[in-house]
């Protein structure tokens, strides 16, 4: 999201960092307690060399994957088994098997498991504590400033704000040079953020982006159709943004994932994940209407992502809400 840092770092991440990173651990140990009593859970484990500890990349074990994921999901564990059995020793047999999973990305089809697994099972983790309240300060600035009255415990608050993710400067677009991906650019996407308002009659959007000169100046065009724009960094104020400053880029993503889920209504890009993931939680905070894809537009009454092909919505299967 920060416009400030290396392509690679946007795609890829700063690299290995503990849960702790991004997730509040507690509430995540907990949870497993509670839900497996008789599992053992280890907190941090060493960097050792064994002949007994391998990576693996979950979707390797397969070799055919569509867009919408696993053809076969329910095979998984049997042919976990069967590479385990392959390639990790029997011996020493006193040092334990450990696998490293590698980071898997929209292969696993997460309603295999049934409609109501797919939507708690991500429960087991909330974002940090300090991410948690910066959302919520940011929220209640928010209505004290626009002076509209907001119950920030609902998961959806109508009547309140648009909410809009920009993304002008994706990085897997630029490489490659694909300048022809409908609303990747500023001119189409402010302008269907607009729109949306006015057919909305929102007169309050609240813009994700790391991207502030583009807020800016999306705050001036838009302030012929009688719109107002605001954002976090314009909302936070003293020790709140300096709590904000401290974060870094994908951290202070998660503030404006958070303030989103609550908008009235919201508006984002078909190439964005995070705007994906933004739909697919507001869709089950909702009433569940089906989504729909007209031409290259993605609406199902709360959320509208603009830009969408089919493969996206056939991805979006394989995410978790």
């Amino acid at each position: 999201m920060g416009h400030d840092h290396g392509h690679a770092e946007k795609r890829h991440g700063p690299g290995r960092n503990g849960m702790e990173y991004m997730f509040d651990v507690n509430h995540f140990t907990d949870s497993l307690r509670m839900s497996c009593p008789d599992l053992l859970l280890i907190r941090h484990m060493e960097q050792t060399d064994s002949s007994r500890r391998r990576g693996l990349l979950p979707e390797h074990l397969f070799t055919n994957i569509p867009t919408s994921g696993l053809e076969h999901p329910e095979e998984w564990p049997i042919r976990l088994e069967a590479w385990i059995e392959e390639y990790m020793p029997s011996y020493p047999e006193k040092e334990p098997i450990i696998i490293d999973l590698e980071q898997s990305f929209l292969h696993y089809p997460t309603h295999s498991d049934g409609h109501k697994f797919a939507h708690t099972f991500g429960n087991i983790l909330k974002f940090r504590p300090d991410v948690r309240r910066l959302a919520t300060t940011t929220l209640n600035k928010l209505s004290e400033w626009y002076d509209i009255p907001l119950n920030v415990s609902e998961p959806i608050m109508k009547p309140s704000f648009m909410g809009a993710h920009l993304q002008t400067d994706n990085p897997f677009l630029e490489e490659r040079h694909n300048s022809g991906v409908a609303y990747a650019h500023f001119p189409s996407q402010t302008a269907a953020y607009i729109e949306q308002a006015i057919s909305t009659k929102i007169p309050l959007i609240y813009v994700a982006s790391g991207n502030l000169p583009e807020i800016h100046k999306l705050g001036l065009q838009a302030t012929a159709s009688k719109i107002a724009i605001t954002h976090k960094e314009d909302l936070l104020k003293d020790k709140d943004m300096d709590a904000l400053e401290r974060l870094r880029w994908d951290q202070r993503a998660l503030v404006d994932y958070l303030v989103l889920l609550k908008a009235q209504d919201f508006a984002g890009v078909g190439h964005s994940s995070f705007s994906w993931q933004v739909v697919m939680t507001r869709h089950e905070g909702g009433d569940k209407a089906k989504g729909v894809l007209e031409s290259d537009v993605w609406s199902d009454g709360l959320s509208t992502l603009y830009g969408v092909r089919s493969s996206y919505v056939e991805s979006s299967e394989c995410m978790w809400s």
